[in-house]
């Protein structure tokens, strides 16, 4: 089931949420374009300041360092996500079947630790509003993105 969504004082065509409180629909192709862009900017001031970025999309699995990506809802999850990700290599010693390994575990922490609020620094100092968000799925603590503001 479709229904109309004021974006701007244009309407535009969004997809429902489920009927029965399922996941939410998605945001019309226009917004998620939008949300593509700055997700692309986002990456493109973490990099000038040095820091390793990626824009992940959708997706996120494998990447490492500031991972950017989108969530295209229809809902209040929409926006864009920074977090910061270990490389695969310790992801992996955390995972490893035998158990974790300590070394990599406290490794992995203190670089989350540190990260997080450098990316909220180097992100609030470039003009953008950031606010601290866990992701529901994951537990995963992102930093939301929702517009520029003026410096």
């Amino acid at each position: 089931m479709d229904r109309k969504i004021e974006r701007g004082g244009n309407m535009e065509k969004g997809t429902s949420d489920d009927d029965l409180g399922g996941a939410p629909g998605r945001c019309t192709p226009s917004e998620e374009i939008r949300l593509m862009h700055i997700a692309l900017a986002v990456c493109d001031v973490l990099r000038y300041a040095g820091m390793p970025a990626v824009y992940v999309g959708l997706l996120g699995a494998g990447a490492s360092g500031a991972v950017v990506s989108h969530d295209p809802y229809s809902d209040d999850s929409a926006g864009v996500y920074v977090h910061w990700m270990s490389s695969p290599a310790l992801v992996q010693q955390v995972t490893r079947p035998e158990g974790p390994d300590p070394r990599a575990v406290a490794l992995g922490s203190a670089a989350r630790q540190a990260m997080h609020p450098a990316l909220r620094s180097i992100l609030e100092a470039a003009g953008w509003k950031v606010t601290d968000h866990v992701d529901s799925a994951s537990g995963t603590e992102r930093l939301k993105i929702s517009a520029e503001t003026a410096v």
